[in-house]
């Protein structure tokens, strides 16, 4: 743990040097030099690691392609085996599998966060300490495929479907849940507790109810599918639900745009469409009290969480109120952090590159 640690804190205080720097270089984003070697840090740690999650069926995975022996390719999607395969030309070491993944997906990531940054110190911050950089280490496909679609969000403020789209499409075939995100464009350029969105929560609440039967249905329609697939493990309890925690963690950016929707009249309108993907990322985590199966789409909606609730703490209060909000906001969320990686998941960072 002592890595993540070090990480975390290295890579907040990093991120606020980057974002004080831009006034004395009249830069509008935060300092570039600074931000990239946030991301070698990131990157650097991840990529070097032996395992964590599923990394080690992906190392496997990556050897049999090298070796030319035979696999389940209906397994995973033909995009991400084609990814795979190319690499393999390059290096038969997984470990440059894991290293190539780990810099594209935070590359993506933090750059995005730069490009809508408000207190960018935060966003590195809740990154890492709201488990979603850990993540990236579990379902690198999904992450992967997250970060594309993250970086394609300029697409969504712009209201250009076709090229947003195409990209989704594409995305699909290294995780095939990239699909869901085209019609969650039509969605999040909604405007924010609108009728339409109103009516959408209210079927949610409806469905979360009624949860299990719903659930019945869709399993039975998806027999013989990779989503019926999980239908065992989910109605045995091996997937199991998400810790009520996440739920609250998740609530607090919601909670926070609706009480100030007045003072957000005027913001950007990219500001709208973040706080409909952070409100979809709740009514998904909600659903993931049932079963973990629903928790693993909010790769695609948390990263916007990172962006709206610094946004909404520099934005809603004043100089007074912010200072406090900040730093309960850090201890808050380095208490989830605690929780998430020592007790509840006892993690244990192991590499044959860093010992720390």
């Amino acid at each position: 743990m002592r890595i993540f640690y070090l990480t975390l804190i290295l890579s907040y205080s990093l991120a606020l040097m980057a974002r004080i720097s831009r006034n004395k270089f009249a830069s509008k984003k935060p300092n570039i030099f600074i931000t990239i070697c946030i991301i070698i840090l990131l990157v650097v740690v991840s990529g070097l690691r032996n395992g964590i999650g599923d990394t080690g069926d992906y190392k496997h995975l990556y050897e049999l392609i090298a070796t030319g022996q035979k696999i389940d390719k209906d397994a995973y999607e033909s995009g991400f085996i084609a990814i795979l395969t190319a690499m393999t030309k390059i290096s038969p070491d997984p470990q440059f599998m894991v290293f190539g993944f780990a810099l594209v997906t935070n590359l993506l990531n933090i750059l995005i966060l730069r490009k809508y940054f408000s207190l960018f110190e935060l966003q590195l911050y809740m990154y890492i300490t709201a488990g979603y950089y850990l993540t990236t280490m579990n379902g690198i496909r999904q992450a992967l495929a997250a970060a594309i679609i993250f970086a394609a969000t300029r697409f969504i403020v712009k209201g250009k479907f076709i090229p947003y789209a195409i990209i989704c499409l594409l995305v699909s075939t290294i995780h095939s849940s990239a699909i869901i995100m085209i019609p969650i464009y039509f969605i999040v350029r909604e405007k924010p507790w609108s009728k339409k969105i109103g009516i959408m929560i209210g079927i949610c609440i409806i469905s979360l109810i009624f949860i299990e039967p719903i659930m019945g249905s869709v399993f039975e329609a998806t027999e013989g599918s990779k989503l019926g697939g999980y239908e065992e493990s989910v109605t045995s309890g091996q997937e199991g639900g998400t810790n009520i925690l996440r739920v609250v963690v998740e609530f607090v950016p919601v909670a926070f745009a609706y009480f100030g929707r007045n003072k957000l009249k005027d913001s950007k309108p990219e500001i709208n469409i973040f706080i409909n993907m952070s409100l979809i990322n709740l009514i998904f985590m909600s659903f993931a009290l049932y079963t973990w199966l629903f928790a693993r789409f909010n790769l695609y909606f948390q990263l916007y969480t990172f962006i709206l609730l610094p946004y909404l703490i520099q934005e809603l209060f004043d100089k007074k109120e912010r200072r406090f909000i900040y730093y309960c906001f850090m201890v808050c969320y380095f208490i989830f952090f605690y929780y998430e990686h020592v007790i509840a998941l006892g993690m244990n960072y192991t590499s044959n590159y860093i010992n720390f």
